[in-house]
């Protein structure tokens, strides 16, 4: 293998993924330039920056935040499955409510109506006292608070503890605009919680399907076996995603195989397609797993997956196109080369995962035995049987994860890169099978 070619021709691809490196949150807080810098960010990279920083810090990046990446921020970070989270609206208001009560108002205002409506709806009641009485059913830590017009009487319970004042946040959105507070209260009175909550999420997640992220449905065709022929990319269409965030970007320095058969490729703007089109498989990827981006871990978690997924994938087209070749000889990477320059990388992506689910199937058939199963669930305390339980655990995953490979920590997962590894776990299989049936 020619090391030093493939030092040099990493440094284009590298290159341009460092542009997502060095875009974090310090760097971005000491620059003179800090306004115009936060502006170029697309929402989604803005949003990950701002998570690694902590609410802590970020705050003097919030301020300068657009409408667009506000938006994004709500919208990835203040949602649990098809629900919005009052709660993590809570957390984002009370940022703002530490600051100025002005800019508590503001940041409510920004809100979806819907969200706005729902929130209010969770937190307090709401007594119209043009034709309504004072609640007769009062409780001792109840309290109690009338509306500067003195129309509404307002219920807030301790139930409903909050890390924004509901008072402070009342008054506030009064001061803002007193006959758009009259109106909103009247909407938490009479409006039905289960339409609001769907009208919030229909255009949420249209919102969100212009940031690159697929509704969940819609995401599981990465999990679809590839078609028997793959046809041409035109790279390039979609412009969702132009930079990777850091998140995405990390894992695809190291030295993997799809990493290096993009290291051959020289044209720029090639490169800033495929990068495009790896930060929309990224996101397909985090929704098709069910979870959501709002954890910065488990983000960097899905990045790593893809990418050796990607090269699973990767190799195992190359198998099955050219004889057996020395592991990332010229002629091999030359190959992989010209399929990642005409293949998709979702198509890449379905051969990965093939393997990984014959490896699920073979695991889920295991368990149908009785005793097999019985033995799973029994307590033994060797090193060998718990590092057989961690690795079939792992292989039951929606993706399944090579694990129970370190006795010394039977729970330390990775995924699956190479046929050898699928292969060494395949056999392990075969030889539980043969132990137990």
């Amino acid at each position: 293998m020619n090391t030093s070619a493939k030092v040099v021709t990493l440094s284009t691809f590298r290159s341009n993924l460092s542009r997502s490196l060095r875009r974090r949150g310090e760097n971005l807080l000491s620059s003179v330039d800090s306004k115009e810098e936060i502006a170029a960010l697309e929402p989604v990279e803005a949003f990950f920056i701002f998570k690694e920083m902590g609410p802590g810090n970020s705050q003097a990046l919030l301020r300068q935040a657009s409408q667009e990446q506000i938006q994004a921020f709500l919208d990835l970070d203040c949602w649990r499955k098809n629900k919005p989270s009052v709660k993590d609206i809570d957390l984002w208001l009370a940022s703002y409510a530490q600051q100025d009560v002005n800019l508590l108002a503001e940041a409510f205002c920004r809100l979806d109506e819907e969200l706005q409506i729902l929130f209010l709806m969770d937190t307090l009641q709401v007594y119209d006292l043009r034709n309504e009485e004072e609640p007769d059913d009062q409780k001792e830590d109840d309290v109690f608070v009338r509306t500067p017009d003195d129309l509404f009487l307002i219920r807030f319970t301790p139930k409903n503890e909050r890390n924004v004042d509901p008072i402070l946040l009342l008054n506030s959105i009064y001061k803002n605009d007193a006959a758009d507070a009259h109106q909103l209260l009247m909407a938490v009175k009479w409006e039905l919680k289960a339409p609001l909550e769907e009208s919030a999420f229909t255009f949420r997640n249209g919102r969100l399907e212009d940031l690159g992220f697929p509704s969940a449905a819609e995401a599981q065709r990465i999990f679809v076996a590839p078609a028997k022929k793959s046809k041409a990319l035109r790279r390039g269409e979609n412009k969702n995603v132009s930079t990777l965030p850091a998140l995405y970007a990390q894992p695809f320095t190291e030295t993997s195989l799809f990493a290096l058969c993009l290291a051959r490729i020289k044209d720029v703007a090639v490169l800033e397609d495929i990068q495009r089109e790896l930060g929309l498989l990224i996101n397909c990827a985090i929704i098709a797993y069910g979870e959501s981006p709002q954890d910065i871990e488990y983000i960097g978690e899905v990045a790593t997956t893809v990418r050796d997924t990607l090269s699973l994938g990767l190799e195992a087209m190359l198998a099955e196109e050219m004889e057996v070749q020395e592991s990332h000889s010229d002629e091999f990477l030359a190959k992989g080369e010209a399929t990642v320059l005409t293949a998709s990388l979702e198509h890449i992506f379905r051969h990965g995962f093939q393997l990984l689910r014959t490896l699920n199937d073979t695991t889920q058939e295991l368990f149908e035995d009785e005793v097999f199963a019985a033995w799973f669930q029994q307590d033994d305390d060797s090193a060998d049987a718990r590092a057989d339980r961690a690795f079939l655990s792992g292989l039951l995953f929606a993706h399944p994860v090579f694990s129970g490979f370190d006795k010394l920590d039977p729970h330390k997962q990775k995924s699956f890169s190479k046929q050898v590894e699928v292969e060494a776990a395949q056999r392990r299989l075969d030889g539980l099978r043969r132990k137990f049936l």
